[in-house]
């Protein structure tokens, strides 16, 4: 009996970790997914940016404003958004 019971804790560690990992690649899987989104959508902008030009400011106070409403880092998301307004000038260029 006794042995039973070292062994119990053993592989209930062991079928957590698999759980656990089994998570972790399905959370992988779903970041990658949204990355790829992310990448597609940053695609489309590019390309809408490349056919006229926007107004900066509006769009950064846009992304501020939606920042805040979502309790978001706004001196992260205004980074993120001057990244972005920098790929559509670049997009303008020759």
């Amino acid at each position: 009996m006794l042995s039973i019971a070292v062994c119990l804790p053993s592989t209930r560690s062991s079928l957590q970790n698999a759980h656990y990992m089994e998570l972790a690649v399905d959370t992988q899987v779903r970041l990658r997914k949204l990355d790829e989104q992310l990448i597609d959508l940053l695609e489309q902008r590019v390309g809408l940016c490349s056919e006229s030009e926007e107004n900066g400011e509006e769009t950064m106070d846009f992304w501020i404003e939606h920042a805040i409403d979502r309790e978001m880092d706004e001196l992260r998301v205004e980074k993120i958004c001057r990244t972005v307004m920098g790929f559509c000038r670049a997009s303008r260029e020759p």
